[in-house]
């Protein structure tokens, strides 16, 4: 968001600083002492673009439509000032509605916001601070607004921490205009002040109970949202951190059957069923995983260590060297790799593989232990 920095510095120029008033400054003056702003800005939107297209955090047209992504922001522009007066059911991911959002949500969103921009601007002269406040709110929020989809969220309230400033400024100044000439203005506004900062302790402290841990976390939001398969996804895995490994598999089931296409729940789905000893489930959503996403190196990686404990050895063999090939640099995946030529007595490879391993984290202690055992047993030449 800071990337409209430019932005907000130009309409500060507007008000409160005055600066457009007078007449040997001019707009044009303002924006030419801020081009190294604006340069920056663009440099750094299209670094960030491209690297987090490359992660594949940005989503393409195929999964996210444009006409989606434009209602939902013409709806997240409703839900951030709706959250902002009455702040509930918040969620650490909201996700995209299954069913698409109904025209009548998007042409009331649309409504409001346009009646509020035609009362700011019929006010802009006797009111700046209308003006600016809700330009800066619509301003800073356009890159994060969902035009641009990155990530899986329809909307984040982590994204209003900046735009919001410019609404509280409207709420200030309106405030002082609206009590302008009612006795005891004072102690109305610090009562007022008082209540709203009390609210906001007690709000914060139940939230505060939410974030204790990650299940709690995801419990929640699970709670106050629909269709939260990548929650499902997190709290699945979270579960099986601690050892639940069938609530974890329920979980992950139910992950897999809402977004059935993606490899990531899949993979996790099947590690959660390998700790349940349930190898050939395991294997078939590995291979589903695998078929969906060729180069998904963890998938390949659980592949063979499920297969290494079904005796497999040279089919566990052959993906843990192409999980190898996309991650040189995982300890962990040369030690199991030392650990499957050890079992086919092929010794001076896995010996190979375990010095790998120790060059890239010399405190892997399962690396060292079966390099010392194995050297140990070696015969002397």
């Amino acid at each position: 968001m800071l990337v409209t920095l430019p932005f907000v510095l130009l309409l500060l120029d507007y008000w409160p600083l005055g600066r457009f008033e007078n007449s040997k400054f001019s707009i044009c003056n303002s924006i030419i002492e801020k081009l190294p702003f604006f340069f920056l800005s663009i440099l750094s939107s299209v670094i960030t673009f491209i690297v987090q297209q490359k992660g594949g955090a940005v989503f393409s047209v195929d999964i996210v439509p444009f006409n989606v992504r434009l209602a939902n922001a013409i709806c997240s522009y409703f839900v951030y000032i709706e959250k902002m007066f009455w702040p509930v059911r918040l969620a650490v991911l909201y996700p995209y509605s299954m069913n698409g959002i109904s025209f009548v949500s998007v042409l009331l969103s649309a409504t409001i916001l346009v009646l509020i921009t035609v009362l700011v601007l019929y006010n802009y002269r006797r009111r700046k601070y209308l003006i600016v406040g809700w330009l800066w709110y619509l301003g800073t929020l356009v890159p994060v607004i969902g035009i641009v989809q990155v990530g899986v969220q329809a909307f984040a309230d982590r994204y209003t921490y900046v735009p919001l400033t410019g609404l509280f400024i409207i709420c200030a100044f309106a405030s002082a205009d609206l009590l302008k000439n009612v006795p005891f203005k004072k102690y109305i506004l610090a009562t007022s002040a008082t209540i709203i900062l009390l609210a906001c302790t007690i709000l914060t402290t139940v939230q505060l109970i939410y974030w204790k841990d990650s299940t709690l976390l995801f419990e929640r939001a699970l709670a106050v949202t629909e269709n939260n398969v990548h929650i499902l996804n997190n709290y699945g895995n979270a579960l099986g951190a601690m050892g639940k490994h069938e609530e974890a598999a329920k979980v992950l089931g139910q992950a897999v059957q809402g977004l059935p296409d993606s490899y990531e729940i899949r993979n996790n789905y099947g590690k959660a069923l390998q700790n349940l000893g349930k190898l050939d489930e395991a294997i078939e959503q590995y291979q589903i995983a695998i078929k969906i996403e060729p180069t998904a190196d963890f998938a390949r990686y659980n592949l063979s260590v499920a297969l290494a404990a079904k005796g497999d050895f040279d089919a566990a063999i052959k993906q843990c060297r192409i999980a190898l090939a996309a991650r040189p640099d995982d300890a962990e995946m040369h030690t199991h790799l030392g650990s499957l030529l050890q079992n086919q007595g092929k010794n001076n490879e896995a010996i190979e593989c375990y010095k790998k391993a120790l060059q890239i984290d010399p405190t892997f202690q399962k690396a060292r232990e079966n390099l010392n055992a194995l050297t140990q047993n070696q015969p002397q030449h």
